[in-house]
């Protein structure tokens, strides 16, 4: 249901950027206003199917707005959703929203229990580039243990990440620890393996710092059901079948900003806060 929420949404905010009417159906008229209007856009992919190329439309008007969307793919990842809600934002108020997220929080001015155990020496976000180095530097492109599916288009397969290179050797051996305890079966069933990303520079979403992304540093898994400003009461990670998956990213020294923040269950990461 809340998919088709979500849906219905967008559509509907891509007829008002249409000027027509907002009904939330992609019917013929309006899959005829998005050929047009995508007509001349060398940016989108004329071979998308109609919905694609809708999504695509939000996607570029983000990107236009100075919002970050991401790849122009047509599909609804996290950095789409969270370029979305910002529209939206933008529609009603013809303003971008304040950063929604205390900064100081995340860049390493708390200092809560669970933080200190840091077996690898990960860094703090203000020491990140001292121990990682630049951003999208010291990258590695690691097979993982299991085959992921790609979150936002579960028929692509990901065998392969890329990731920082000190990072490499811990994130391998947590996820090879998750498949031993669920098996692999398991751990399909309860959406582990739904991989929302690793290396990706750009800035926090809700922030104006790099993410932690941007040094392949972090991941991100299961995002639909985990997203951003979820808390426990809606986050599936928050859920006890998945408290092993948490205690071994815990046990290695990454930091879930579900477990530390109560939001972004979706995200951990190989930096301390």
């Amino acid at each position: 249901m809340e998919k088709r929420e979500e849906l219905n949404r967008m559509i509907r905010y891509a007829q008002r950027l249409m000027k027509t009417k907002d009904d939330g159906i992609l019917g013929d008229v309006t899959k005829v206003l998005i050929e047009k209007s995508i007509y001349k856009n060398p940016l989108i992919n004329k071979q998308f199917n109609s919905l694609q190329k809708l999504i695509a439309l939000i996607q570029f008007t983000a990107l236009a707005k100075g919002i970050e969307s991401g790849k122009i793919d047509g599909l609804i990842g996290s950095q789409t959703r969270f370029a979305f809600e910002q529209l939206i934002y933008l529609e009603k108020h013809s303003k971008l929203p304040p950063t929604w997220r205390a900064e100081d929080q995340v860049l390493g001015k708390t200092d809560s229990e669970s933080n200190r155990h840091n077996p690898h020496g990960f860094p703090t976000y203000q020491n990140i580039e001292n121990v990682y180095g630049e951003p999208a530097s010291n990258l590695k492109t690691v097979q993982v243990p299991f085959e992921l599916r790609l979150a936002w288009d579960k028929s692509v397969k990901v065998q392969k990440i890329t990731c920082h290179k000190k990072v490499a050797p811990s994130l391998i051996g947590v996820l090879e620890d998750v498949l031993e305890h669920y098996g692999y079966d398991r751990l399909k069933e309860l959406g582990i393996d739904l991989y929302g990303g690793c290396f990706n520079h750009r800035k926090m979403r809700g922030g104006k710092k790099l993410s932690t992304h941007s040094w392949g540093a972090a991941i991100d898994l299961h995002p639909e059901l985990n997203q951003l400003r979820w808390n426990h009461k809606r986050a599936l990670f928050a859920k006890k079948e998945y408290e092993f998956l948490l205690e071994s990213f815990a046990a290695e020294g990454w930091v879930s900003l579900g477990v530390e923040k109560d939001y972004d269950w979706m995200h951990f990461q190989a930096v301390k806060l």
